[in-house]
């Protein structure tokens, strides 16, 4: 088994990465993702470029040198003592300059590696750099996304950020990462990590990748490589190493040509479509430890499966699931679909009579077929995804909560527990952004698509409703709303924020429900509660929508009518002060609130309405300042959270 060609082909895609003014000095190493594009760790440029991220770097590698800069970082932040997990350790280089140049092959698997090798380049006799590379085993896990070396002589310095190579499947894995301080071995960082570039922090205003870099550099990494010639691609070395996946009818070249017309699809509407489709392409139910969340996953997932298997039609299989793929955007990606689609039809005719059980658009599965024909819903809408994070005051130690979020997909009425806190003790309001911070990040990774952000509900008891969950962000709360150099922008601004009543666990009341379907699609007015009245609010109109000049803490009473008269939607504002009743405040913010509802028709599209203010807010426009500490509950009865279990704690 020859592994000369894989050898060449890592080589030549593994660079140096220094300062422009100094081509011999070496800071680590990287390698060529995508067209343009430079996959690296993060530590090696942190500390040896500005701090506003634009100052220039220089990227070596046998046959290229060009000028480059940091263009995006990692998507989020240590979020306690312990220190970043290794998936935070990534970091991507633009390219300055248009270059001829190779990029590795990305694994689309997720299953641990075994025998590697890694690339890298250190610092040689008489301080020439050198390219370097090493054989090891992976011989375990470091959280969800690390690799642990086994034994080699020693990763030299100056290899970090070099690709880490499957050499029984002929595939970039990882990234090294790190190197034993006594003894050999070390670390690197999976491939699997590169789905948090998603939601990647852009560097001095880098727009390259859009709104979800992952997904755009993915889609550049499998279009490159379905525009090699045979001689040039990872396929035939793949197939040259005489691999397990040379040896299995889906050969390396359909893998390559396949992804690189599924690059070109939308993402999954739902990412419960890719698992479904993979267990309609098996023709049979699988377990799911992690679901795959779009197509490229779910091939690399649907090859895991097989492996190991004896299936005397491995080739239809790969096939029914790229033709279910097909079908999804049909009318939204028309052009794109056909390109796959008749890649599955040619390929299918190779196979002879076994290539005629590839399934026609007349047998598609009415599970899947209704699945396809339902767009995702689009942010704002009041099917879209939403995280709900349940706040629940311990009713022995003051001031403390216990914590759960439940996430509901898109289009999905019952939801699922997400996480919750399990050590008993509960945390202090201080203490919620922090401990939260971890699992919001994943959930959104799973709920958000491109510019399409999940509602973030928060469950309170109405005496918190004046809590300021909108202005927490991944790490700290913010300041205010108001921009501020040493803040990220705070969840209300971009995503919806509201607020949810506790006690309406479970089933929800007649009234509530029935309040609710009145408002759907009604034109919205605002119901000002200056003297509050039961025959107010049992009079008013379906599209009415109570207002309260005051926060919720001064409006218990008031609040609590509301909310008995089965009202979901209510505005108010948190921070207003009422020594002596109202003043010309209330009345400019009743007359502001009031000329924004009158444009809107219908409560779902209240919760964005209300995120559009928060964003003018945030870049300082005076006309929306009016709307700075406007809260907004969004009850919506159809998606009811579960009844709580019992919870006790010691008092």
């Amino acid at each position: 088994m020859s592994e000369a060609r894989l050898a060449e082909l890592a080589t030549l895609a593994t660079v140096r990465i220094g300062p422009v003014q100094d081509p011999r000095a070496l800071w680590g190493s990287g390698f060529f993702v995508a067209p343009g594009w430079v996959l690296t760790c993060y530590h090696v440029l942190e500390e040896r470029l500005p701090p506003e991220g634009d100052g220039r770097l220089l990227v070596q590698g046998p046959k290229h040198r060009c000028a480059a800069k940091l263009a995006y970082r990692p998507w989020t932040e240590p979020v306690d003592g312990t220190g970043a997990g290794p998936e935070h350790d990534l970091a991507l280089v633009r390219l300055l300059e248009d270059i001829d140049h190779p990029c590795v092959w990305l694994t689309d698997r997720s299953d641990p590696p075994g025998r590697l090798r890694l690339y890298g380049w250190r610092v040689g006799d008489g301080g020439q750099p050198r390219s370097w590379s090493g054989h090891c085993h992976s011989n375990g896990t470091d959280s969800d996304h690390g690799i642990t070396l086994g034994s080699l002589h020693s990763i030299p310095h100056g290899a970090s950020g070099g690709p880490v190579v499957d050499q029984d499947y002929g595939a970039v894995v990882g990234v090294v990462k790190a190197r034993r301080r006594h003894g050999d071995g070390g670390l690197a960082i999976r491939s699997t990590a590169l789905r948090g570039f998603a939601r990647a922090v852009p560097v001095a205003g880098e727009t390259a990748l859009g709104e979800d870099p992952f997904r755009e550099l993915m889609r550049r990494h499998d279009h490159w490589h379905g525009q090699r010639s045979a001689a040039a691609s990872w396929a035939r070395a793949q197939e040259e190493l005489g691999s397990a996946e040379a040896e299995r009818s889906w050969r390396p070249d359909d893998t390559l040509a396949a992804l690189a017309r599924v690059s070109a699809l939308p993402p999954p509407a739902d990412r419960g479509l890719v698992p479904r489709m993979i267990e309609e392409a098996l023709g049979g139910e699988e377990i799911w430890l992690e679901e795959p969340g779009d197509w490229r996953e779910g091939h690399g997932r649907l090859r895991e499966r097989l492996q190991g298997r004896s299936h005397p039609a491995e080739d239809v299989v790969f096939l029914h699931y790229l033709w279910l793929v097909s079908q999804v955007h049909r009318d939204a990606a028309p052009e794109e679909s056909e390109g796959l689609e008749r890649f599955v039809r040619h390929r299918s005719s190779e196979l002879g009579p076994k290539g005629r059980s590839v399934p026609d658009s007349a047998y598609l599965p009415d599970a899947l077929r209704s699945a396809m024909a339902a767009p995702r819903a689009a942010v704002p809408g009041q099917d879209a995804a939403a995280l709900v994070v349940e706040l629940d005051p311990d009713h022995y130690a003051r001031g403390r909560f216990h914590w759960r979020v439940w996430a509901w997909d898109a289009g999905v009425d019952s939801p699922r527990l997400w996480a919750e806190e399990e050590s008993g003790e509960g945390a202090t309001l201080e203490e919620l952004p922090h401990r939260l911070s971890a699992p919001l990040s994943n959930a959104f990774t799973w709920t958000d698509h491109g510019s399409a952000r999940a509602r973030l509900e928060f469950a309170v008891p109405t005496e918190h409703f004046d809590l300021d969950v909108h202005l927490w962000r991944s790490r700290l709360v913010a300041r205010s709303l108001r921009p501020h150099p040493a803040d990220d922008h705070p969840f209300g601004v971009h995503r919806q924020v509201v607020l949810r009543d506790l006690h309406r666990r479970g089933a929800p009341a007649p009234e509530w429900q029935q309040r609710w379907s009145l408002t759907e699609g009604e034109q919205l007015e605002a119901l000002p509660l200056v003297s509050l009245a039961n025959r107010q609010l049992e009079h008013a109109s379906a599209g009415a929508v109570p207002l309260l000049c005051r926060p919720a803490a001064q409006s218990a009473g008031p609040l609590g009518q509301v909310l008995r008269a089965g009202h979901g939607v209510v505005l108010w504002h948190r921070t207003a002060h009422h020594a002596y009743g109202c003043d010309e405040a209330c009345e400019r913010f009743r007359a502001e609130t009031a000329a924004m509802l009158r444009g809107l028709s219908g409560v779902a599209v209240l919760p964005e309405e209300v995120r559009l203010l928060r964003e003018r807010v945030s870049k300082d426009d005076a006309r929306a300042a009016w709307a700075e500490d406007l809260a907004l509950l969004y009850d919506d009865p159809r998606r009811p959270i579960p009844e709580p279990t019992d919870r006790v704690s010691s008092p």
